[in-house]
């Protein structure tokens, strides 16, 4: 039960709970001494009820709620990779109530999922703790970086907080359990794990053989546009890209990189120095076509092994680029591994992939819909040649 006078408290004292914010670690190591606040709340306010609502959040805090939340919100950066983890279940689409912005760049997938909400209803980025509370959700999810911006004041005022990580390929279906625990959805839950590991355990088992010859060197660059300038930058190894490349049956270029704990930026220099069989260029805000101009005319670009053997290429997307933690990791890797070794998945449709992906993991099959997904994905393939 949330009380109005916990809202108004929170405006008065805001700041007290904005202070500076922790490593993820150090708040996880905090939480998991003991629980949260909310909890404390929500069972001393009905120690006899059964609780069917109830699971373990990425910072290792036990979340209760013992009752079906009505009303869900979304909200905080990186809302898309919240967001679409929670949209796999359908029963609860209907209860979300606000959203922060999923539309990165390249289209919203959200126009489709949740047209009752239009992109210009969205919750900034930015949005307070206070503007959340005086929405009076039952629920608030946010990407647990968020955390200590949002998800400390929302409990300390009697909020349901649940947070989510989602970055890494190991921890990934653990958390679409707990998701689902928290949300009666265990069967669910359950379905959505078996559709990854069944998918996953296809390309292991046929990549599983391949001999260090025929595991080539791939290199992923995220590029961006900066007054004019482009960057290139490699993900850290226990990121779910460096995942893809390594499940898809080749050696990540940049693997050893010292220091790295999040993007980081590497020089043509660098990459001269890798010189890999392969680059596949990923761009999340914008066409990735945009930087393969530059790429195809420049004569230090030429001289790469990649580029003398037509082997630079876009990482494909849809509404989202697939080289990211998002739901569609799993498309990525199935994509990698179909165009690093066709010869062995050459029985492969990876339109029809596409098509079993959204139909199975959000019940997706409306023609319109599909033929827009999959012009996406057409549109998105580039290659040097």
């Amino acid at each position: 039960m949330k009380k109005m006078i916990f809202v108004i408290l929170t405006i008065l004292t805001i700041t007290l709970f904005t202070s500076c914010s922790p490593s993820r670690t150090t708040v996880k190591k905090e939480q998991s001494q003991s629980k949260s606040a909310v909890t404390g709340v929500l069972e001393s306010a009905d120690k006899t009820s059964s609780v069917r609502y109830a699971a373990i959040d990425s910072l290792g805090r036990e979340v209760i709620l013992n009752e079906k939340p009505a009303s869900i919100i979304i909200a905080g950066k990186a809302t898309l990779i919240a967001a679409d983890a929670l949209s796999l279940f359908q029963d609860y689409r209907s209860s979300i109530s606000a959203i922060g912005i999923t539309n990165q760049g390249l289209g919203d997938f959200f126009s489709y999922l949740l047209p009752e909400i239009p992109a210009t209803e969205r919750l900034p980025h930015t949005v307070s703790a206070e503007e959340i509370a005086g929405l009076q959700p039952d629920l608030v999810i946010i990407k647990d970086r968020n955390y200590n911006s949002l998800g400390i004041t929302l409990e300390n005022i009697g909020f349901t907080v649940f947070s989510v990580y989602l970055e890494e390929a190991d921890d990934y279906l653990r958390e679409i359990h707990e998701l689902g625990k928290l949300l009666d959805q265990e069967n669910r839950a359950d379905e959505i794990n078996q559709a990854y590991a069944t998918r996953l355990s296809h390309i292991r088992d046929n990549v599983s053989n391949l001999n260090t010859t025929q595991k080539e060197d791939v290199l992923l660059l995220y590029t961006t546009i900066s007054d004019g300038i482009t960057s290139f930058q490699v993900p850290p190894e226990s990121w779910i890209q460096t995942y893809l490349v390594k499940e898809a049956g080749a050696n990540p270029a940049w693997a050893g990189i010292v220091g790295s704990e999040n993007w980081q930026k590497v020089s043509f220099e660098q990459i001269s120095q890798w010189d890999p069989d392969r680059i596949y260029i990923i761009s999340y805000k914008i066409p990735s076509n945009v930087f393969f101009e530059e790429i195809r005319f420049s004569p230090l670009w030429q001289e790469l092994t990649a580029f003398k053997n037509n082997q630079i290429k876009s990482f494909p997307a849809d509404y989202h680029n697939w080289a990211q933690p998002d739901t569609r990791w799993i498309l990525g890797l199935q994509w990698l591994a179909w165009d690093l070794h066709q010869e062995i998945f050459s029985t492969t449709d990876m339109e029809q992939e596409i098509v079993d992906f959204y139909n199975e993991f959000y019940d997706i099959n409306e023609i319109a819909i599909i033929y827009d997904i999959l012009t996406r994905y057409r549109k998105s393939l580039i290659t040097i040649e």
